[in-house]
């Protein structure tokens, strides 16, 4: 079986964060978030790679920062608003009370979660479910539309929520691909379904399948170097939850 791992190696330098891109920003910021995470603010049209080297210049004053915090009690809450970068949607969160089943709708572009017994961890697993969904609609006709656009032919596709892989491809073709997914720049979702893709072909790493993906992909090198910090993409809330 072919893999694409999440890399989550333990390291004291960078820290992990989590990056918020935004109109507003002019230049890349740093803040600590009230849970304790280090968010990185960058502009719209800003790279990704210049992230380590502005978060380098400000090394004294983030490890003072989280030393600080990780002294204190951590508070796990639910995102207030859900940003899946893949696609380029946003959705605000209203959390809601209700007498009848737990349910999550879309209701003029906010995202309504209503739960009987107002449970974070079950209000956890219905945006997760929601989440799963969004990924079956679009990553599932995304992978279809580059196989016929390339040339490549798969058997199956699921849309699972593993832990340490982004996606893998069997030798029977069948490939599956991370919910979270969705939370990654548009480019590197692409490139990781392209990845996959290539597996059709090549099952394993060698210099062939490389060689394959870097004619389909531009972008490869960089966006090879970009997956394997990806995880600190994904929203903290998607960890574990306790009440």
């Amino acid at each position: 079986m072919a893999e694409f791992f999440i890399t989550d190696e333990k390291v004291a330098w960078p820290p992990p964060y989590q990056i918020r891109r935004s109109a507003r920003a002019k230049r890349i910021l740093f803040q600590i978030t009230a849970s304790g995470t280090l968010e990185v603010v960058i502009p719209n049209r800003c790279a990704l790679k210049a992230i380590e080297p502005a978060l380098n210049a400000v090394r004294p004053w983030v490890e003072k920062q989280l030393e600080k915090t990780s002294r204190e009690p951590v508070v796990f809450t639910l995102p207030s608003c859900i940003t899946l970068s893949a696609i380029n949607e946003d959705y605000p969160v209203t959390y809601l009370k209700q007498v009848f089943k737990p349910s999550v709708a879309v209701l003029d572009d906010v995202l309504f979660v209503s739960e009987i017994t107002e449970s974070l961890a079950e209000r956890k697993r219905l945006l997760i479910d929601w989440i799963q969904k969004k990924a079956r609609r679009h990553l599932v006709p995304w992978l279809y539309e580059l196989a016929n656009e390339y040339g490549f032919d798969f058997n199956q596709v699921s849309i699972r929520g593993q832990k340490s892989l982004w996606g893998s491809c069997t030798a029977d073709k069948n490939i599956s691909l991370n919910y979270k997914l969705l939370f990654l720049p548009e480019r590197l979702t692409r490139h990781i379904l392209l990845h996959e893709l290539c597996h059709t072909v090549h099952l394993d790493h060698s210099d062939r399948f490389w060689k394959l993906l870097g004619k389909i992909d531009e972008g490869c090198a960089e966006y090879r170097k970009l997956s394997r910090e990806a995880h600190q993409l994904l929203p903290r809330w998607l960890g574990s939850v306790k009440e």
